[in-house]
């Protein structure tokens, strides 16, 4: 099976493009496209919070007790309507659960391989990314953001359960074998009944508060899902952050006329007490 730090390089060439979709397709803005590529990232180092070793459990819980209280803020104060001083408690207390109180739980309870592996779980993780991106961008762009950073996490995520499934093949000359490990990343369901039947409850109560989340905003996700295709099929160019769809580079100052020549303006012609007034080299402001 890939390492933590084999699992973090293939996640970031998968980063590179998705942001590059995200940039050059979608036309998101470098905001935008530095969450597709943290979010990629995420999704596939997110299988190995059930490892054994200390290391993945330990980056990303301590990045997601930071994160997932920054994000939740706008909904507790939507659902809540907590005071400022209320709302930076409840920051703190989300920080410490995650930190110390879900991080535990998550040792305690799974086991390497496990649920955590499967195509359910990667669900769970685009629909908890769906409804914790509902604040993050300009109201007018925000379901295609939602449903963008979503599907890539989801990319990060499947990514790991693929690659850990390649590594289960054993390459001994012309012959190929698998190991113990093989159908234990990509699946649907797992040996134990109790972790099959707390998943699916678990995606199921995402799956509905996604649909919460979206149901008097039908027309808003279809839309952007049309929205979403028409960009995918259309033909790649730079965003207007990165140089603009003319082309050019920020920053670059377009040529200069000639110096040579005498009567070419810098610029237009302009009447100053009626009398009309030209910039030439040799006569700046005459």
């Amino acid at each position: 099976m890939a390492s933590y730090q084999g699992h973090f390089r293939f996640s970031s060439v998968l980063a590179v493009g998705t942001a590059a979709v995200a940039c050059m397709w979608l036309q998101f803005d470098w905001g935008a496209t530095f969450l597709v590529i943290a979010l990629t990232i995420i999704g596939g180092l997110a299988p190995d919070l059930d490892s054994a070793s200390g290391i993945p459990v330990r980056e990303l819980f301590g990045l997601a007790s930071i994160v997932a209280p920054l994000f939740l803020a706008p909904r507790i104060k939507e659902q809540l309507g907590l005071t400022i001083d209320q709302q930076l408690a409840m920051i703190l207390i989300l920080y410490f659960f995650v930190k110390y109180g879900l991080c535990n739980i998550f040792k305690h309870f799974t086991v390497h391989r496990g649920m955590f592996h499967s195509i359910p779980t990667m669900l769970i993780l685009g629909s908890l990314v769906f409804l914790a991106t509902k604040h993050s961008t300009a109201e007018e762009e925000t379901m295609i953001h939602r449903l963008t950073f979503a599907i890539f996490a989801m990319v990060g995520f499947f990514g790991h359960l693929v690659l850990d499934e390649f590594y289960s093949i054993n390459l001994d000359g012309m012959a190929l074998s698998v190991n113990q490990f093989s159908g234990t990343a990509v699946k649907f369901i797992g040996p134990s009944m109790g972790s099959n039947v707390f998943c699916y409850a678990l995606l199921g109560g995402c799956g509905y508060c996604v649909y919460h989340d979206t149901k008097d905003h039908y027309g808003e996700v279809k839309e952007a899902v049309q929205t979403m295709q028409g960009k995918m099929l259309s033909s790649p160019k730079m965003p207007q952050w990165f140089g603009g769809n003319s082309g050019e580079k920020m920053g670059v100052v377009p040529a200069l006329a000639n110096p040579d020549s005498k009567t070419t303006p810098l610029v237009s012609p302009t009447k100053a007490n009626g009398n009309l007034i030209t910039a030439s080299w040799d006569n700046p402001g005459k």
